[in-house]
């Protein structure tokens, strides 16, 4: 168990309880202080016949060990306890039949190991924390609260440590990170809910690792309302809407994931949104690997993309970014997109053994440098209503039809490999003024 330790100077810092006795330094202002000896627990149902009296009769500080059992109450933590299950966690479920399970209003608190049950039809959660630090720690809790979820933060102050749990149910959202809370979700299973199974919302930041993100009716995960949200060493797959997207004005950073199975997008940055997809395997998707659109902002760093069923990557409606060492093959529909105003940089990719075209531009922006464009089934590059476009430096070789066909166009292609397509290098209309230098064909 964890001790909390108090400075005359108004720090305080935990610490394990092995330390109790021994002597240490305030990390706010060096002066020396003895570790307390940790506060003796208590036991439900051997002291208190309910969890609740047990946390009204505990010292702050204080553990409250709950003993296999069903507990049919809501609990309200006011003061710093820690509550924990002593047994099988299965065997110790608290379920609320009317509204939250457990519902935090103090600087600290503790859950560990139990069942939490929110039976609620409408507008609860099984864990909300409006205040403070809470840490909740090898729990399974669900929920089927419409206008609720399993587990929510909702005040400025609140900070969540949700480690080693799993969420599931079919509330409108498992977890939901709002009003500026933040939280750290580690090593948890977060399936179900109807909107979505994670989302952060309204300023709030949310930090997600080592976390399986799953079967959502609505969408993976969802960061929104300038929130931000840090999404590393993930699975998120078989989510009814998109896996993971950014809208609002959010920032989403996503790291070394898998993301997989959609019935519609991997990843979407929209809205005016900013995102970050770095080292991440997406596959599988039933729509664009990823999007980024709206006014958008994203970079594509060291990914592979591939197998699904729409675009590889797609940028549009003025989206933006940098997609580079990239491996983006085997889509239903254009490897890369860029449309309607989009600016991209592209660089060092391999797009490759498309079922349409490797690389789509109309009406877009472009610099494609250092890339291969490769086994296509249809043109490597086509090419539409676009004027800024520079390629160079690129092989283009063994697709299916031309090399680059271009309608109504301009821009440079130079230094690149355009040989062994089957449609031949170009495929130019009267109205393309495309300039063309130092290439092999």
């Amino acid at each position: 168990m964890d001790i909390i330790v108090s400075c005359q100077c108004g720090k305080r810092f935990r610490t394990d309880s092995k330390y109790a006795g021994k002597e240490t330094r305030c990390p706010g202002c060096g002066a020396p202080l003895t570790i307390p000896d940790a506060a003796p627990g208590v036991a439900v149902p051997d002291d208190h016949a309910t969890i609740q009296e047990a946390v009204e009769a505990a010292e702050p500080g204080g553990r409250i060990l709950v003993r296999p059992g069903v507990y049919r109450e809501p609990v309200t933590l006011r003061k710093h306890v820690e509550i924990v299950g002593d047994g099988p966690r299965e065997r110790i479920v608290l379920e609320s039949p009317q509204k939250f399970c457990i519902a935090v209003m103090t600087d600290e608190a503790t859950v560990r190991g139990l069942t939490m049950r929110s039976l609620a039809q409408k507008g609860a959660f099984a864990v909300i924390l409006l205040q403070g630090h809470l840490v909740v720690e090898d729990c399974d809790i669900s929920s089927n609260s419409a206008a609720g979820g399993g587990v929510g933060a909702n005040d400025p102050a609140a900070r969540l440590d949700l480690r080693r749990c799993q969420v599931h149910g079919d509330p409108d959202w498992a977890v939901l990170i709002t009003n500026n809370a933040s939280a750290t979700v580690e090593d948890c299973d977060i399936s179900g809910a109807t909107e979505g199974a994670v989302g952060v919302d309204e300023g709030a930041e949310a930090e997600i690792r080592r976390c399986t993100v799953h079967d959502s009716k609505g969408k993976g995960v969802l960061a929104d309302g300038r929130s931000r949200a840090v999404i590393e060493d993930c699975e998120l797959y078989a989510n009814a809407s998109l896996n993971v997207t950014a809208r609002g004005g959010a920032d989403v950073s996503l790291k070394r994931c898998k993301v997989h199975g959609s019935q519609a997008a991997g990843v979407a940055f929209g809205a005016k949104s900013r995102g970050l997809v770095e080292d991440c395997d997406v596959f599988g998707n039933q729509g664009m690997g990823i999007g980024i659109i709206e006014g958008s902002a994203g970079d594509v760093r060291r990914c592979t993309v591939h197998d699904g069923l729409g675009m590889g990557v797609a940028v549009a409606r003025n989206g933006r970014g940098l997609i580079e060492d990239s491996d983006i093959s085997a889509n239903a529909d254009s490897g890369l997109a860029l449309l309607d105003n989009a600016d991209l940089v592209v660089r060092g990719c391999k797009i490759r053994d498309g079922k349409t075209s490797g690389v789509a531009c109309v009406s877009a922006r472009a610099t494609v440098e250092d890339c291969e464009v490769c086994g296509n089934s249809q043109a490597g590059f086509v090419i539409e209503q676009t004027t800024d476009l520079v390629i160079r430096n690129c092989r283009i070789n063994g697709n299916g039809q031309e090399g680059v066909r271009a309608a109504g166009s301009g821009g440079t292609v130079s230094d690149c490999d355009l040989s062994g397509n089957a449609g031949g290098a170009w495929n130019l209309d009267a109205a393309s003024t495309l300039e063309r230098f130092r290439n092999r064909e």
